[in-house]
């Protein structure tokens, strides 16, 4: 049984790293410089120039949508289920080490709450009218 669970666990975690980039492609397609004012003084960095401040506003791939839109939805995933699950992550290497705790029965006891607290906060947003569909 216990080798059934671990085929399973690398299996989701397989689908997981190779699904990963098709739910999260977003991209800017154009930004829009309105204003520019020097930054810390004019301080010179290397050949680069000076420092600089830039407003403007940034267009997300194609979809037209409204870049705080954008920014929300993505902060949606990214500390729930995205980065305290996975391997690449040296807070997640750090946090297991310390705790004495391997990284698998990490993955399994954190994935339900991470994915539960998800739902919630989707529905709260879509409610709330902070993301729409």
């Amino acid at each position: 049984m216990k080798s059934f669970q671990k085929y399973l666990c690398f299996l989701f975690l397989i689908v997981i790293f190779l699904f990963d980039d098709l739910t999260s492609e977003a991209g800017v397609v154009k930004i829009v410089v309105t204003k520019t004012e020097t930054y810390n003084g004019g301080k010179v960095f290397g050949n680069a120039g000076i420092y600089e401040r830039v407003y403007g506003e940034a267009y997300a791939l194609h979809y037209h949508i409204d870049q705080l839109e954008i920014g929300r939805a993505a902060l949606l995933g990214q500390m729930t289920v995205g980065f305290p699950l996975r391997p690449l992550t040296a807070s997640t290497f750090l946090l297991v080490g310390l705790s004495e705790v391997e990284l698998g029965d990490h993955q399994k006891f954190t994935f339900k709450w991470a994915f539960g607290t998800t739902v919630v906060m989707t529905i709260v947003a879509l409610l709330t009218q902070s993301i729409h569909i």
